[in-house]
């Protein structure tokens, strides 16, 4: 995952949006915004990080830098979530999900609904080969006389 503050992206005021740039494999990327914009000569391209000389105007450096970093770690845990989830198109999912204001509360709420759909998904599918066993179990006893 990087970030980014592109200069292609100046919007009409001069500043930047900053991005969160996730590669969810195969090539395919995916954009998190972070709400937070300034202009890009104020973006450290290689320190991956808003420079001190930032105009006050457009924030305190540092709260935005630290801002930054927590959500790069909210999505870092959004993304091991996809994973430990099984999440067939963990792209897809992390760019549904995410947002600067998502809480640890709420990914824990998530988490705990994804499991319990994998559960239930689970013990269907194992009802269901179950009843497939026994079904064919009843053909092969019937042919011997027996149910």
């Amino acid at each position: 995952m990087r970030i980014l503050c592109e200069e292609k992206r100046i919007k009409s005021d001069g500043t930047s949006p900053i991005y969160l740039q996730y590669f969810s494999g195969a090539g395919h990327r995916v954009f998190l915004n972070t709400d937070i914009a300034i202009p890009p000569k104020f973006w450290d391209r290689h320190k991956q990080r808003i420079k001190d000389s930032l105009p006050t105007t457009y924030g305190d450096y540092q709260k935005l830098n630290d801002e930054i970093v927590r959500l790069y770690r909210l999505a870092e845990d959004l993304i091991k979530l996809t994973k430990s989830s099984g999440i067939e198109h963990p792209g897809e999912f992390v760019k549904e999900k995410f947002s600067p204001g998502l809480l640890p509360d709420t990914m824990i709420q998530c988490d705990w609904k994804l499991r319990t759909q994998m559960e239930k998904a689970e013990t269907s599918f194992f009802l269901q080969q179950m009843d497939d066993y026994i079904l064919k179990q009843k053909k092969v006893f019937s042919r011997w006389g027996g149910y």
